[in-house]
């Protein structure tokens, strides 16, 4: 159960007509105001002297702030259904039966955090594979995964190190492919130049599309 203690929940609505869902949580330390974005919602801190007008304004400024954040992506329903690779799946409450399904524990913070070892271990199978249909060798890269927001993905070739987003993880296989394939482009190319594109394109001639569905946060794909 989450222990932080919730003072009051509340509407923003943003000038482009959307309205985000705000949970003020007790600051427990310093007397400023500060927001997380994370999974679809903010998250404010602040104290009871705080008024709803300063949280608006806060919120607004940190969405503004981070134009390319997708705040509507639902990464889970509670109680309900979760997204793994691709896959919708019902969420389970109690003990942990083995099935391919995802399980939340009663006092899970965040449910997300079981399942980045999971992706990790995914991309740790699956880049070397695309690199391979690529030409390329990446057996001496390393993977990490966090939460990166303006980001799906970042290549560093020096470094022999790729991140990605663990987000990436709620959407189908194709589209994880698809940031693979991008980060993979940059050992070809460094830059996001002409040739950079035409690299990728050959490697994934739909990337366009596949792009724009990551951006608009569909998970499954076009919504019929």
């Amino acid at each position: 159960m989450d222990k932080r203690k919730i003072l009051r929940s509340l509407i923003v609505p943003l000038q482009d007509g959307r309205k985000i869902p705000v949970t003020v949580y007790a600051r427990t330390s310093g007397r400023s105001l500060s927001a997380r974005l994370c999974y679809g919602e903010v998250a404010c801190y602040a104290l009871p002297w705080h008024t709803d007008r300063q949280i608006v304004e806060l919120v607004r400024r940190a969405v503004k702030k981070r134009e390319d954040f997708h705040l509507d992506r639902p990464f889970y329903v509670p109680g309900e259904s979760m997204f793994l690779l691709g896959k919708r799946l019902p969420v389970v409450h109690g003990k942990d039966d083995g099935r391919e399904a995802f399980f939340v524990r009663s006092n899970c913070k965040d449910p997300i955090v079981p399942y980045k070892a999971r992706f990790l271990d995914y991309l740790s199978k699956r880049v070397p594979e695309i690199a391979k249909t690529m030409g390329l060798d990446v057996s001496s890269f390393r993977y990490r995964t966090g939460l990166f927001l303006t980001y799906y993905g970042c290549c560093f070739p020096t470094r022999k190190q790729i991140k990605f987003d663990y987000r990436l993880f709620a959407y189908r296989p194709e589209i994880i492919d698809s940031v693979i394939i991008h980060e993979l482009t940059h050992l070809y190319e460094k830059g996001h130049n002409e040739r950079f594109y035409k690299i990728l394109h050959l490697y994934c001639p739909d990337y366009d599309r596949l792009q724009g569905l990551l951006v608009r946060g569909d998970f499954e794909g076009e919504r019929l």
